[in-house]
């Protein structure tokens, strides 16, 4: 009996002991860690680099407006076909106003994003507006 329990002991200290595939161990473990942290570096930097997109269609279609170069409905077929991507068609809206042009743009974060990783950190819809000024006639 005696005999079993240090043998038992025995094997279990040296299982202890036992270094080899400790490595392989922490990379399993961190390796979702890493990936996580990778996609959401890609996703923040494809979902900004698309609402800077979305602000430049905003700016450059209001600027276009205020020098009265075309009208509410050109401008929004215009600021919808520049701002497209991926497939996804964003939703434009422009207000018009006796002194000044305000446009918006608004896409679905999941469609920014492509890994989804940010929609539960930036909402449902990301959103850009520009106003500008309606230069004289």
């Amino acid at each position: 009996m005696w005999d079993r329990t240090l043998k038992l002991r025995q094997k279990l200290y040296a299982f202890g002991r036992d270094v080899r595939g400790g490595v392989t161990i922490e990379f399993v473990l961190w390796v979702p860690v890493l990936m996580g942290i990778i996609l959401l570096a890609a996703d923040a930097s494809v979902a900004f680099t698309r609402q800077s997109t979305l602000w430049d269609v905003s700016y450059n279609t209001a600027r276009i407006l205020a020098r009265h170069g075309m009208t509410a409905e050109e401008a929004q077929a215009y600021a919808a076909g520049q701002a497209q991507f991926a497939g996804h068609t964003p939703a434009v809206d422009i207000q018009l106003s006796d002194n000044e042009v305000t446009v918006l743009i608004s896409a679905d974060t999941k469609a920014m994003a492509p890994f989804g990783i940010l929609a539960a950190a930036l909402g449902d819809t990301i959103s850009v507006r520009v106003r500008h000024g309606l230069e004289p006639i």
